[in-house]
């Protein structure tokens, strides 16, 4: 479905282009900011899962969030084939890439901003509230970095986001029923005491 055919995308569009004009490579000084953030929102950043993936007090509720995060690419990927939504480094002539290639294909979501979301909001919601607040502060840098960067509208930064803070809600969520299920199945069917939930095993 190419989003150009559908009449209420010529409002989306325009303002997209209002807020891009403003957003690329803009502040200049940020700029190598932004590219460490996307660089990171790529799926970098996960490699510092690795050690918690090892650990087994932090194993299973790291595993659901890397989880998380490999539902969110999948919906992304499909949801770029449905609305084949052609970059703005691609498709606009006033918008260029800045400080990287055009990384090709289609555009809404971002996977940038979907994988940066859900990993922000399971961390806020099952982790300790420091950990949840740097999470979604590196969520929030990693999306916005798309459009400094000239490779996303904003409006598929916010579809990003918004799918992906789903799918990392419902996975916190889910994670903490199963958590809850094996603390009632234990013997003595009594769950531990909230500080030694696994809400709090990602900051340790």
């Amino acid at each position: 479905m190419y989003l150009a055919s559908v009449p209420l995308f010529e409002a989306v569009q325009a303002i997209d282009e209002a807020v891009l004009r403003a957003a690329v490579g803009s502040p200049a000084w940020a700029v190598p900011f932004f590219l460490v953030a996307t660089t990171l929102g790529a799926g970098w950043g996960l490699v510092a899962l690795l050690p918690l993936l090892a650990r087994p007090a932090t194993r299973r509720l790291t595993a659901w969030l890397v989880g998380a995060v490999a539902a969110t690419s999948a919906l992304t990927s499909l949801l770029k084939l449905v609305f084949q939504r052609p970059r703005p480094c691609d498709a606009l002539g006033w918008c260029h890439a800045v400080g990287v290639a055009s990384p090709g294909g289609f555009s809404l979501p971002s996977g940038h901003a979907s994988g940066a979301f859900a990993f922000g909001v399971f961390v806020a919601l099952r982790a300790r509230p420091v950990h949840g607040a740097l999470a979604l502060a590196f969520a929030a840098s990693s999306a916005w970095s798309r459009c400094v960067l000239g490779v996303h509208y904003p409006s598929d930064v916010l579809a990003g986001a918004c799918l992906g803070a789903g799918v990392g809600a419902a996975f916190a969520w889910a994670e903490r029923a199963r958590a809850r299920d094996d603390d009632a199945a234990s013997p003595g069917g009594r769950a531990p005491h909230p500080e030694a939930t696994p809400r709090d095993s990602l900051a340790q």
